[in-house]
């Protein structure tokens, strides 16, 4: 008997009785609520100070028509890839520099981040290619303590945890993006020699297309005032002066040559003017301008460089910021520049404005480590720590670890200004032009810090 198989035929009488999942619908608490008529979501309210995801942030430390916001100094917050800074070198070691930065921070930058033409060497010396005396100079020959250089956070290797920071100083890395067209006369550049010709020297500027040259008699000058050497050498980092002529095309994509000078009268005389065109992509760490005051305030100063506004911590203003008048013409160096927001920060300290590319002119070597101070004046005091009056015209700053062995509540009512102090020299900060001291007795009383307190 054959067997008849379904083919797929479902009873319709049972596909009624299988039973539906309810389906849940959402509740109205308006029946006729009509599209139209619907409530409109309620945005988060957005903290003062916070943008929300549009994408625009709000320039840290920038000051809007309405009212003054505190302009924050350099800190860890603030710090991230690609920052270019300021530093002055305050110590050589073996194989790295140490830089002082703005606000008492600190970088490091290792022989192997100082340029292209010096990395070059020393693999040709490890490779056994060449020796010792075949033009590979140490740290302690091409640079000096107190010399400002120009900075860029490593990509790769970010850390704050201790305030110190992985810095290059490569003419690559710190042009990196750049074009020829960034390049203005009477602008200070920093570079790196490649080689000694005839004529004069080869110089890296890190620009792609582009090469610098320095002629021999450009050169004479600097030369003599660095006494122990009698030519550049090959990798050294230096400051430049730009100077083009007149008609001087650099908008090309075509190879290009440019004179500079090092001569130290020059660069430290050097400016760019008010009424010459500058952009963010301009400004460099280093470069001197003349700014036009937008808005002067107690938290420092806002003023425009060509068509683009940067601001000043108190602690970079010669003088009390409330002096300044709003469209008053004022010399400025750039200090750091911060690429995630753009923010352009500044200084009108005498001895960064007036550098001429070879030591910084301070009054810091006036006082030594270890030196005791006696009846030290409070000239302010807030939550970080204390400033003092010390002699020779320098200030001292006393932070809040430094002020005393126990803990201290309220800075401003323990240490009030116009009080008496006696203090010990810890350290320097040549970028911040500040004496760095300690306050805690514990420090005081150490008979000795270093070999010369002996004699």
């Amino acid at each position: 008997m054959e067997v008849d198989f379904p083919r797929g035929k479902v009873d319709k009488k049972k596909q009624q009785n299988v039973l539906r999942k309810p389906v849940r619908r959402k509740r109205e608490k308006n029946l006729f609520m009509t599209e139209r008529s619907k409530p409109k979501a309620k945005k988060r309210k957005v903290a003062k100070g916070e943008e929300d995801d549009g994408k625009k942030r709000k320039i840290e430390g920038s000051v809007d028509a309405h009212g003054a916001v505190k302009i924050e100094l350099l800190n860890k917050k603030v710090v991230c890839p690609g920052m270019l800074l300021l530093g002055c070198i305050s110590e050589i070691r073996d194989y790295k520099l140490i830089i002082s930065l703005a606000n008492n921070m600190k970088g490091v930058v290792s022989i192997t981040d100082i340029s292209d033409t010096y990395t070059s060497k020393l693999q040709q010396l490890a490779e056994g290619e060449i020796t010792e005396d075949e033009g590979v100079h140490s740290l302690n020959e091409m640079f000096k303590v107190g010399m400002l250089v120009c900075c860029k956070v490593s990509e790769t290797r970010l850390k704050v945890t201790k305030q110190i920071l992985d810095l290059s100083m490569n003419p690559k890395h710190i042009h990196e993006n750049k074009t020829a067209k960034f390049l203005k006369n009477n602008m200070i550049i920093c570079g790196s020699v490649v080689s000694q010709e005839d004529h004069g020297y080869i110089i890296d500027i890190g620009v792609p297309n582009t090469k610098g040259f320095l002629l021999n008699k450009n050169a004479e000058e600097y030369i003599q005032k660095m006494d122990d050497s009698e030519s550049l050498m090959e990798g050294q980092v230096l400051w430049f002066c730009v100077k083009l002529k007149a008609d001087e095309d650099l908008s090309t994509d075509s190879l290009h040559t440019i004179h500079l000078t090092i001569s130290p009268t020059k660069i430290s005389k050097t400016k760019i003017n008010v009424d010459q065109p500058m952009t963010f992509n301009n400004l460099m760490p280093g470069v001197c301008a003349t700014a036009i005051v937008k808005k002067a305030s107690e938290y420092g100063l806002v003023v425009r460089i060509g068509n683009k506004i940067c601001v000043i911590h108190p602690t970079h203003i010669n003088g009390n910021p409330t002096d300044y008048k709003e469209d008053q013409e004022v010399p400025v160096s750039v200090l750091y520049i911060q690429p995630e927001t753009k923010s352009v920060y500044l200084t009108t300290l005498p001895h960064l404005l007036n550098y001429n590319g070879i030591v910084t002119d301070t009054m810091l070597d006036k006082l030594a480590i270890g030196d005791i101070i006696d009846n030290a004046v409070v000239c302010e005091a807030n939550k970080k720590g204390v400033y003092i009056k010390l002699p020779h015209a320098l200030t001292g700053l006393a932070q809040k670890g430094n002020l005393s062995d126990s803990k201290v509540q309220k800075i401003e009512e323990e240490f009030p200004i116009g009080s008496k102090h006696r203090c010990r020299v810890v350290g320097f900060n040549s970028i911040d032009n500040f004496v760095m001291v300690s306050m805690k007795q514990s420090i005081i009383d150490v008979p000795y810090h270093f070999i010369y307190n002996l004699f």
